[in-house]
């Protein structure tokens, strides 16, 4: 399986972000988990993605992404 970067970066110039979901690991939220609109996803970094919340952009690394879940709800990444 690939890294959360390789999943996230093969949607993006493959199909598009627009209709999936990333899950990621978020203090404070029901159960620590947040799920993320695809099409919100401003880049793709090295070390993390730029999220834009609000008009916002917050940076989230890699190692807080717990699932990447394509438009047709598919799982193309789960952390172990």
């Amino acid at each position: 399986m690939p890294t959360a970067r390789e999943a996230i970066n093969k949607l993006k110039w493959s199909r598009g972000l627009k209709g999936c979901t990333i899950l990621i690991r978020h203090r404070g939220a029901p159960s620590d988990v947040k799920a993320l609109k695809g099409e919100l996803i401003k880049e793709v970094g090295r070390t993390f993605l730029i999220y834009v919340e609000g008009g916002v952009e917050v940076y989230i690394p890699y190692h807080r992404v717990l699932e990447v879940i394509n438009a047709k709800g598919e799982t193309v990444f789960k952390r172990r």
